[in-house]
């Protein structure tokens, strides 16, 4: 009998659940068991979640260990950061070091200040080691960090330079980041980097879409994420600032409006759709989301991570409006264009007040490319090709 072992220190709740939840269904379908260990609010949220969405996981259990929270966890330069890597990596080496002869062991995060050791150790043990790997590998590159990252960066290169174990894989969210992180990597390492698109799916909330008013016929145009000086709000105050008398279109803020410029955002034609300082609730946000005629997405340049924005747009069958960045050129190749990608703000501005035209004529391509896309990304759909990726066909 196959068995693997999923191993997660680091969520709970809701955190990262919908890769959590795709991971551990694709997981299931190759292996006889599956042993979760994770904490249990995270694992009760993934088993619930996955049921409503008819993907059913029966083979799995969970042994519990409880997430730590630290009060700075995603301040990034913070000491903090590093106490809430290193815990987290002797968590995942000391279940790793548990795991039975022969089962596969996958992290469901990149664990950045065990890999040198997990590497050593791996030679002399009997499993497979995969690790999944999100947008902290940026770190690689990254420039301005803070001391908390100085160390974690170290020990990714010193690990990327080095050979890496035969039983050992990484695990990157698409090709484009897996020929961008090889760039870093000794040669002899190509193989020991996999890839795979990063599966989506929400679970379906009975909600209609939001009703607007009959005489608004504007295009409906929202941003499905957080908006601060990190992602966008510069270029968001620009577009709104060069919005012409003239033009058909209204932004919708549906993510939190975080920012230090509460009166300027005031005073500009924002549609404010969450003025809370807490997540809306899932079915109020699909409802919104479900009512645009398209999203503008202001990703934060990372050669590294996948951008959830664009995943969302997939879900929602949302034409999607951009500024250029590597990862949404790169589903854009794979899957056909499905909406703009602009080189600046200014181009972004230019089309929204004087092109939007365009939009209607190429509808049916974008469309058509964002269903099959939605569709290509079901984790249902994907287990197949997971299969060859960890060489189990």
């Amino acid at each position: 009998m196959k068995k693997a072992y999923l191993i997660d220190p680091f969520s709970s709740g809701n955190y990262h659940e919908v890769i959590n939840m795709s991971y551990l269904y694709l997981i299931s379908k190759c292996y006889d068991e599956v042993v979760y260990v994770c904490d249990k609010s995270s694992y009760d949220n993934c088993m619930e979640k996955l049921a409503a969405q008819g993907l059913h996981v029966d083979n799995a259990k969970n042994i519990h260990i409880k997430s730590k929270h630290y009060k700075n966890r995603k301040d990034w330069g913070s000491i903090n950061y590093c106490r809430y890597h290193f815990r987290g990596s002797l968590l995942d080496i000391l279940y790793y070091l548990k795991s039975e002869k022969g089962a596969d062991v996958f992290y469901n995060n990149n664990i950045l200040c065990g890999l040198n050791f997990l590497n050593f150790i791996s030679r002399y043990k009997k499993n497979r080691l995969f690790v999944m790997c999100h947008s902290e590998i940026n770190i690689v590159e990254k420039e301005n960090i803070g001391y908390g990252e100085v160390i974690t960066r170290f020990l990714l290169r010193r690990f990327l330079k080095g050979i890496i174990s035969p039983k050992m894989s990484l695990i990157v969210l698409g090709d484009d980041i897996r020929r961008n992180i090889l760039n870093h990597a000794n040669p002899v390492n190509a193989e020991r980097v996999k890839s795979m698109d990063h599966s989506y799916f929400r679970v379906d909330c009975d909600v209609n879409p939001y009703k607007f008013p009959e005489s608004n016929r504007n295009l409906k145009i929202g941003i499905p994420s957080l908006i601060n000086k990190n992602r966008g709000l510069d270029k968001l105050i620009y577009l709104l600032e060069n919005k012409t008398e003239e033009s058909r279109f209204d932004i919708y803020a549906i993510g939190r409006v975080v920012s230090d410029k509460a009166a300027t955002i005031n005073n500009l034609p924002l549609i404010q759709l969450n003025k809370s300082s807490e997540l809306m609730p899932a079915s109020k946000y699909s409802s919104y989301t479900s009512a645009m005629d398209a999203m503008i997405l202001f990703v934060p340049h990372n050669k590294f991570g996948a951008s959830g924005g664009v995943l969302e747009a997939i879900w929602e069958q949302k034409i999607i409006l951009s500024l250029n960045n590597s990862y949404i050129s790169y589903m854009f190749e794979k899957y056909g264009k499905m909406g703009y990608i602009f080189d600046s703000v200014e181009d972004m501005s230019d089309f929204l007040n004087n092109h939007l035209n365009d939009i209607e004529k190429s509808k049916p391509v974008f469309l058509e490319n964002l269903r099959k896309a939605k569709e290509a990304l079901y984790p249902a759909n994907m287990v197949d090709s997971f299969k060859v990726m960890i060489s189990l066909n």
